[in-house]
């Protein structure tokens, strides 16, 4: 038998020895390590595998690169993707938190793209990608603001540089520009007005890509007759909070993050 806690600072799992195995939550390894717990398998078997995670953490990282077909390469400080430089002090923290919340790679990729020979130094630790559907398997990249809107402000709206006004609001911008080593907001369209509520903005903005317009993650409520789709959220937070109160009816739930389609850890 394994046992595991998770806080703030990461995951401890206790071996069949007794013997703990602590695995830091900017670990790559953090999420492979939490969805192995998940599995049925033997204890054994999952032991082993954590163990391996623990010893080479980018395993877990490049396993989630070859999933999406992408070629990972560990060069020491820098890593690629595919032929893409990418420094690891910036980029690693921002892919961990798209493995975390279940999402594609192909948000992330296209950024790098974006910003081109630039994209090594580029600070986008905490940035929050917008991945709109056009048209069919066709997609847009905008970075996700939080901005302050005129009170008329209205999803939809297009917005030239950054504006202003009384109400909080989200902003997604697919004209950007990087300029001396930071991001310069040029074109977008507002993706969410909040009035007064600054928290529900932040709660969007910690996520590493949405879909906007409340889409991202799909809660789903299983029943005789299958799963059954409840409410969609692009706060991961709001969506846990949602499927609590499910499971307090007695019902069994999944969140589906839908830029993947991937079944979310609750």
């Amino acid at each position: 038998m394994l046992s595991s806690m998770e806080t703030p600072m990461g995951l401890t799992v206790i071996g069949p020895s007794g013997r703990p195995l602590r695995v830091p939550r900017n670990s790559p390894a953090f999420q492979s390590s939490k969805d192995l717990l998940g599995q049925a398998m033997p204890a054994e078997q999952v032991w082993v595998k954590l163990q391996d995670l623990a010893a080479n953490p980018l395993q877990a990282f490049s396993s989630w690169c070859n999933k999406f077909g992408v070629k990972f390469t560990d060069e020491g400080e820098n890593f690629r993707l595919q032929d893409i430089s990418l420094g690891k002090a910036s980029w690693m923290p921002l892919l961990q938190r798209g493995m975390a919340a279940g999402a594609s790679l192909a948000p992330f990729l296209r950024l790098a793209e974006r910003l081109g020979g630039a994209a090594a130094t580029a600070k986008v630790e905490q940035v929050c990608l917008h991945w709109q559907e056009i048209a069919i398997d066709t997609f847009r990249l905008g970075l996700v603001t939080s901005q302050m809107l005129p009170a008329e402000a209205r999803i939809g709206d297009k917005v030239v540089g950054k504006p202003s006004g009384p109400q909080f609001g989200l902003v997604s911008y697919d004209g950007f520009t990087f300029v001396d080593g930071s991001i310069r907001l040029d074109e977008g369209v507002v993706i969410g007005t909040f009035g007064a509520d600054s928290a529900l903005v932040e709660e969007v903005l910690a996520e590493p890509v949405i879909l906007g317009f409340n889409q991202t993650y799909r809660c789903e409520e299983g029943t005789a007759d299958g799963w059954l789709e409840d409410l969609s959220f692009d706060s991961l937070k709001a969506a846990r909070l949602n499927a609590e109160e499910i499971r307090k009816s007695g019902s069994s739930v999944r969140i589906i993050n839908r830029v993947s389609g991937d079944v979310v850890a609750l």
